[in-house]
């Protein structure tokens, strides 16, 4: 883990790099950015709580959770259209 003065990296730098990890890992069935790269969807969000989570998150134990996160942060969720169900950060 990457740690900057003693802090771990903050919310959104790490939801980037899973972004980026996953894609490498040819995971892009549970989570991927969109094709015009501005938003992310989490295609398969019980997968992504129990294989993805874990794994960059360690004390965040569900999906609720994430999803406060994406609020704390001012990430928005898209509601209709194409790209309804996607996240994009405002």
């Amino acid at each position: 883990r990457k740690r900057i003065g003693g802090i771990s990296d903050p919310f959104p730098v790490k939801l980037h790099r899973i972004l980026s990890e996953v894609e490498r890992e040819g995971r892009s069935d549970i989570v991927s950015w969109l094709p015009h790269g501005r938003a992310f969807a989490l295609r398969k969000p019980e997968e992504f709580a129990s294989e993805i989570m874990p794994r960059y998150f360690p004390r965040m134990s569900s999906l609720s959770s994430l999803h406060r996160q994406f609020n704390l942060y001012n990430f928005k969720r898209i509601t209709e259209g194409r790209d309804k169900g996607a996240y994009y950060h405002s």
